[in-house]
């Protein structure tokens, strides 16, 4: 069965024109936000080669070693001993 029109898996082609036009819109952007000190020019966006899958795991265990951690010190306020 062949569900999103093949599509699924592959990278799309994002053309200059693209590009060109993210970049004018991230420019106007950061005219709204942009402070005095500031460089004028919008910093580039980070480029991570990572996938999404990836970036999204790491903020996964992230999260969970600092539950884990909140869980360690809750038992030991509340007159649990180690």
């Amino acid at each position: 069965m062949n569900v999103g029109g093949g599509q699924r898996g592959r990278r799309k082609f994002v053309s200059e024109a693209q590009l060109d036009e993210r970049r004018k819109k991230r420019q106007e952007e950061w005219e709204k936000v942009r402070k005095p000190e500031d460089p004028e020019e919008a910093p580039e966006e980070e480029y991570d080669p990572r996938s999404l899958f990836e970036r999204l795991k790491e903020q996964k265990d992230k999260k969970q070693e600092e539950f884990e951690e909140q869980l360690k010190f809750s038992g030991f306020y509340i007159g649990e001993k180690m």
